[in-house]
């Protein structure tokens, strides 16, 4: 199923709906990070990888079946959400396990390893 609309010989997406597959994508990520902080007080930490695990499954097989705009709309709002799972989640895992003495390191790792990350798979999707 192609989501775009015929314009000359080729198909677009329209502006609109970029920006809607973008910006809650984002909107879901930060109430995913929000709700990873309750979810972890009231479940355990470990319920959180696997809400995490659960969501991002599911927001997978939504957008690779998806048939309609509105859809993939939808496995992208859920996939955003364990996305924010996942960053608060591990974040507070990496502050737990590691030694006091290491900790700041630790969490320093992390988040450059976050960044290192998302800047490869960004320079990667250029390439092509």
């Amino acid at each position: 199923m192609m989501f775009g609309e015929p314009f000359h010989d080729a198909f677009i997406i329209p502006a609109h709906w970029q920006s809607l597959w973008n910006a809650l994508f984002n909107v879901t990520t930060m109430v995913g990070s929000f709700g990873a902080g309750y979810v972890q007080d009231r479940l355990g930490r470990r319920s959180v990888f696997l809400l995490t695990i659960i969501f991002a499954t599911a927001g997978i097989a939504i957008n690779f079946t998806a048939s309609t705009r509105g859809v993939f709309l939808a496995g992208k709002m859920i996939t955003g959400l364990a996305i924010g799972l996942v960053l608060s989640g591990a974040q507070t895992y990496v502050s737990e396990i590691t030694p006091l003495p290491i900790r700041g390191i630790g969490l320093s790792v992390y988040a450059i390893f976050m960044v290192c990350s998302s800047k490869y798979c960004m320079r990667r999707r250029t390439d092509r």
